[in-house]
């Protein structure tokens, strides 16, 4: 039962008829206070509820979480295989030179390989293109063309003559 606040000491106004409305008030939300409940039954009360429904659809749950796990599995699966990894080759050693400390013979075959190849004054150019370019045989536009398409010209004078010009990916 709320308690009342004694008026009787105030005149029968408004302003006292006001005061004691609120007193009930304050009185009845305290004693309301008390009967809550504490925090730790609210997080049981919580936990067994989601328990209860756990169990009742514990069959379309594991479904579900099947269903996710698949996604995902095939998901990265796709993005490995899309991985193009060459496999490492070695190559020769050369330990000498890498013990003597000379920079010219740290990397002998690359070197080679690039000035043999820069030598050839053969230009190549496409059948199939429409862009009227011609590479050099080291440049990178050289090696993407097929060999069935390929047009080889002995230099570079004969490929500007037929009316071709440089790819501008090529140097020389």
């Amino acid at each position: 039962m709320p308690r009342v606040w004694p008026t009787y000491l105030l005149e029968d106004s408004a302003w006292t008829r006001r005061i004691t409305i609120r007193l009930v008030q304050c009185s009845s939300s305290a004693s309301n206070l008390a009967k809550q409940t504490s925090f730790k039954e609210t997080v049981k009360n919580i936990l067994s509820k989601t328990g209860k429904t756990v169990k009742r659809y514990q069959y379309d749950l594991f479904v579900t979480i099947c269903m996710v796990l698949i996604g995902f599995i095939g998901f990265d699966i796709g993005r490995i295989s899309t991985l193009k990894k060459t496999p490492l080759t070695l190559g020769e050693a050369n330990i000498f030179s890498a013990a003597n400390g000379s920079a010219n013979d740290a990397q002998p075959k690359q070197a080679a390989s690039a000035q043999i190849s820069k030598t050839d004054t053969r230009v190549v150019v496409s059948k199939k293109s429409t862009s009227k370019l011609y590479h050099f045989s080291w440049c990178s536009g050289a090696k993407r063309i097929k060999e069935e398409n390929k047009i080889w010209f002995d230099n570079e004078q004969s490929a500007i003559s037929a009316g071709y010009t440089l790819a501008g990916n090529c140097v020389k």
